[in-house]
């Protein structure tokens, strides 16, 4: 039997050749549906129109000449003073550059004057703690009524954070 197998060898050589590339098509094909590559965006026709939305948005912030001033605390709730705008609300973004778990919205409501406040006593505490941790960040604040934006890259620890619209 041995011998036979050692002359015969070539018919299972010439039949191992496409039963690999199979056996490795099959491996690449469940591989890619188990683990979708998430780069590619479907919609990159709707995203690219929604870019020109916020560069209005970002015009409209510099036109109106917003700006905020944020400073935090570690034992007191953040002041946040917004000069420029007037709005019913303001929303804030803070996210996370590597880690989108981290990410946090908060809705910001006038005060006097030109202070602005975090709607939530949670979300006052949750400030204050991302601007003491170590990390990077990028801040984004969006008026809900004149559709103007703000935005900035943020290392922290940072007790004092200025955003113009013209930066």
């Amino acid at each position: 039997m041995t011998q036979a197998l050692t002359r015969n060898y070539w018919p299972v050589v010439l039949f191992a050749i496409p039963f690999a590339a199979v056996l490795f098509g099959i491996v690449m094909v469940s591989t890619v549906s188990y683990f979708p590559d998430d780069v590619v965006v479907d919609s990159y026709y709707k995203d690219g129109m929604a870019i020109n939305q916020q560069i209005q948005a970002d015009n409209k912030a510099a036109l109106l000449n917003v700006s905020a001033l944020i400073e935090t605390q570690p034992s007191s709730e953040p002041t946040i003073r917004i000069e420029g705008a007037a709005d019913s609300a303001i929303s804030l973004h803070v996210r996370h550059v590597t880690d989108e778990r981290l990410d946090k919205s908060y809705t910001l409501l006038p005060g006097q004057g030109h202070d602005y406040t975090i709607q939530s006593q949670v979300g006052r505490t949750e400030l204050a703690d991302i601007m003491s941790s170590t990390g990077i960040w990028y801040l984004e604040l969006e008026g809900l009524d004149d559709a103007w934006r703000l935005r900035k890259r943020l290392v922290t620890p940072s007790v004092l954070i200025r955003i113009d619209a013209n930066e």
